[in-house]
C-alpha cells in the first residue's frame, strides 16, 4: 500500500521535521522537500494500518470507515509551514470475495470444514452459504447465483467476486457468467463440462 501526497515548502534540508500519521499511527521518515517547491511524497505502509468496512453479514451491505491521515508540522518549533494539496491510498492489489456453490445432491454446508476456513485465515471474504438444492436446473440454479454473487458485491462492497464450485455447480456457475460481468474468476472442481457416463 502506498500513501502519495504532494507538499508544498518542506524545507528538509534546513531541518524541517513535519510528521505524517495514519489513523493516528506516525509514519516512519518525514515529508521532504525544498522551500517553496511542490514536490510528491510518498511512504509504504502495511495494509493492517487501513481501516476496512466490517463484514456486516449475509444480505448485509457494507458502510464506509474513514481513514484519517494528519500531519504534525513543524515538530521541532522552527516556525516552518507546509501546505498539501490532496493525498491519495494505493492498494497494489487486494483480494476479491470467493463466492463457492456446490453441486449435485449436496449443500452449502460442504464448504464449512475445509474452504471457508482456510480462505478466512487468508484474509479472503468468502461465502459458501447458498444451498442451490440437490437436483436444481441450470438455469434455476443460475438465477440462485446470479442473486448470491450481488448480495456478496453489496456486501462487501466490491465490482466483482471471484467463484469455486464443485461438480454441477460449476455447470451452474458457467451458464451464469456467459452473461455476467461481476465475476472475475470460476475455478470449477471436478465440473463435467465434457458431459459425464
Amino acid at each position: 500500500v502506498t500513501l502519495s501526497m504532494p507538499a508544498y515548502d518542506v524545507d528538509f534540508a534546513d531541518g524541517e521535521r513535519d510528521v505524517v500519521s495514519l489513523n493516528g499511527t506516525p509514519l516512519s521518515g518525514f515529508l521532504t522537500g525544498v522551500n517553496e517547491v511542490w514536490k510528491l511524497n510518498s511512504f509504504n505502509i502495511p495494509i493492517n494500518m487501513l481501516k476496512f468496512p466490517t463484514d456486516p453479514g449475509e444480505g448485509g451491505t457494507a458502510q464506509e470507515e474513514d481513514n484519517v491521515i494528519s500531519i504534525d508540522i513543524d515538530i521541532n518549533n522552527d516556525g516552518w509551514c507546509v501546505a498539501i494539496d490532496w493525498a491519495a491510498v494505493a492498494i497494489q492489489k487486494a483480494p476479491l470475495p470467493v463466492v463457492l456453490f456446490h453441486g449435485i445432491l449436496s449443500s452449502g454446508d460442504v464448504w464449512e470444514p475445509l474452504w471457508e476456513t482456510e480462505l478466512e485465515k487468508l484474509g479472503i471474504p468468502n461465502d459458501g452459504n447458498q444451498n442451490l438444492g440437490e437436483l436444481g436446473s441450470i438455469q434455476s440454479n443460475a438465477d440462485l447465483i446470479a442473486s448470491r454473487v450481488t448480495s456478496s458485491i453489496d456486501r462487501w462492497g466490491v465490482k466483482k467476486v471471484n467463484i469455486v464450485c464443485h461438480s454441477k455447480g460449476g455447470l451452474d456457475s458457467r451458464h451464469y457468467v456467459e452473461n455476467a460481468d461481476n465475476v472475475a474468476n470460476v475455478i470449477q472442481i471436478g465440473t463435467p463440462n465434457g458431459g459425464s457416463p
